[in-house]
Parts: structure tokens; C-alpha cells; sequence
């Protein structure tokens, strides 16, 4: 469904590839696992789950759609908590992360903390977050499915 642009269906098509990504990443299944093994081994040693896919997978949900489309969807349910705001507040997070990743203006640590920074053009209105990667594939994954409610109202 079109909402001012925004093709929800493309961004629920990435949130089923990357729910299949981590399917099997943590599959039993030997095929499975040697076929990642194989694809690793030729692939630098790169994990098929890591921040690069997990920033791909936040532009397509937080910058792809318009800041009019993301505004209909409602944020109350969503869990903060796992973020340690140094500037700005929760109510418009959203926003805030569009921003940044949209911009640029985030920096991954060795530890696998993102460090999300947003600012008016004046200066005057910082926002910075800091959030594990892990928690932060669970916050994007969130609000995923509240969109893919408001858009496709299934529960």
C-alpha cells in the first residue's frame, strides 16, 4: 500500500529478509550452517547478521518512507529504554534517527554501540542516542510491525 510515496510493501519485504537472515544465521540445520560457513570463508569472515545490515535494513525502515508516512505511525507502544539519550528526548526519536542514518551522523564502537547524532542547522537543538545493535534490531523490528499494523491493519 502507497502511503504519500512510501511502498510499505517494500519495506516489509526487508523485514522478512532479514527475519530469514537470522533464521539462519541460528539454523540447526548442517546445509544451512555449511553453507553459511562456505559463504564466510569466502566472504572476508563476514557474518551475514552484522551493522551494515543492520543499518541498510533502518534506512529502508526509517528513511525511505516519508517523514509525513512515519508520523501516522503511532510510537507509544515502542520501549526506549534501551537507549541512553546524551541530548534530545524520546518524543521524537523517530525523526531524530531518520536524520541521522539519513545524514550519515552515526559511528558504530568496537563494542557494537551505535552512537545516533542529529542537530537543527542553527545548532541549538542536539539529539544524540546511544544504543546497543542488538537492542536497536529489536527497536527498528518494533516499529516495523506497529507500520505493517497501521498500513496493513493486521495484528
Amino acid at each position: 500500500m502507497k502511503d504519500n510515496g512510501t511502498d510499505w510493501n517494500l519495506v516489509r519485504q526487508a523485514q522478512i529478509s532479514i527475519s530469514w537472515l537470522f533464521a539462519s544465521a541460528n539454523s540447526s540445520d548442517n546445509s544451512v550452517r555449511n553453507a553459511l560457513a562456505n559463504f564466510r570463508s569466502q566472504n572476508e569472515n563476514c557474518e551475514v547478521i552484522n551493522p551494515g545490515i543492520l543499518l541498510a535494513y533502518a534506512y529502508i525502515v526509517f528513511v525511505y518512507p516519508r517523514e509525513t508516512a512515519l508520523e501516522k505511525v503511532s510510537t507509544a507502544s515502542l520501549d526506549y529504554s534501551k537507549f541512553t539519550f546524551k541530548a534530545g528526548k524520546p518524543k521524537d526519536i523517530i525523526r531524530r534517527l531518520r536524520n541521522s542514518i539519513a545524514h550519515g551522523c552515526y559511528s558504530i564502537s568496537p563494542k557494537a554501540v551505535i552512537t545516533f547524532k542529529d542537530n537543527c542547522r542553527c545548532g541549538n537543538d542536539p539529539f544524540e542516542v546511544e544504543v546497543s545493535c542488538g537492542d536497536f534490531g529489536a527497536f527498528v523490528n518494533s516499529f516495523c510491525d506497529i507500520a505493517k499494523t497501521k498500513y496493513f491493519n493486521k495484528k
